[in-house]
C-alpha cells in the first residue's frame, strides 16, 4: 500500500519551478470564541477534515478581502454539529494550490501556496487541544513526498536546490537541481538534513 502511496505521490509532486513568496505572522485564537458552522466570511478553496487520533478538525482555506486586497486565510476548528471553535487562524498573500494529511491518523497536515511563481510550504501539528506551525520554508520545485523506510508511517519531505550549471554540450549555463534538503519527522519535530546529492535524495540521509 505505501508503494502505491508513493508512487501516487511522487507523480504529484514532481514538477519543477522557481521560488520566493511570504506569508503573515502566526496568529493563536486563545479565547476559543464560539463560530457558528458556515459563518465563514469569504470564499472557501478548500474544507479538509484533518483526523487526530479521536479528534476530528476541520481545516477551512478561504479567500477574504482586507482593505482591497485579497488574502488567503487557513484556520482549523473543532469539529461539532451545534458549536464549531476556532484553535488556529493564519493569513497570507499567497495563493492555496494543495492541503492534504500526510497519515492516515495523528499525522501532520501539510499544506502548499504559490505567489506568481514562487512556493511556500507549511506543515501544521495538532498536539494537546493546539495546532502549531512546525515547519515551514520556500521551494525551487514542488516539494517530494516519499517513506524513508517500510516502519514509518510517516512521510518525509524533500526540496530541491538549484543553481546554474553549464551545459557540457552546449557551454550555456541552465538553472538545473544540485541537491536536495530532508525534512524528516522525528520526536515530534521536523529534523533537517541538507545538501544531500539530487541524484540521490531517495536514498541519503538515513
Amino acid at each position: 500500500m505505501k508503494n502505491l502511496t508513493y508512487v501516487i505521490i511522487y507523480f504529484v509532486f514532481s514538477a519543477s519551478l522557481v521560488l520566493n513568496g511570504c506569508s503573515a505572522p502566526l496568529k493563536q485564537a486563545e479565547d476559543h470564541s464560539v463560530l457558528k458552522a458556515g459563518t465563514t466570511s469569504g470564499k472557501i478553496s478548500f474544507l479538509v477534515p484533518w483526523v487526530n487520533n479521536q479528534t476530528t478538525i476541520q481545516c477551512v482555506v478561504e479567500e477574504v478581502d482586507s482593505a482591497g486586497y485579497k488574502l488567503n486565510n487557513i484556520s482549523f476548528y473543532t469539529d461539532s454539529i451545534k458549536n464549531s471553535y476556532l484553535i488556529f487562524s493564519q493569513r497570507g498573500r499567497n495563493f492555496p494550490i494543495a492541503v492534504f494529511p500526510m497519515r492516515d491518523n495523528s499525522g501532520n497536515l501539510m499544506t502548499i501556496w504559490e505567489s506568481g511563481v514562487t512556493y511556500n510550504f507549511r506543515v501544521y501539528n495538532f498536539s494537546n487541544g493546539r495546532v502549531s506551525n512546525v515547519l515551514e520554508g520556500y521551494s525551487q520545485s514542488y516539494p517530494e513526498l516519499f517513506y524513508e523506510n517500510k516502519v514509518s508511517e510517516d512521510l518525509s519531505i524533500l526540496i530541491t536546490n538549484v543553481d546554474l550549471v553549464k551545459n557540457r554540450k552546449t557551454k550555456e549555463k541552465e538553472i538545473l537541481p544540485v541537491s536536495a534538503t530532508l525534512y524528516r519527522w522525528k520526536n515530534n519535530k521536523y529534523i533537517s538534513v541538507p545538501n544531500i546529492p539530487w541524484n540521490k535524495r531517495f536514498s541519503s540521509g538515513k
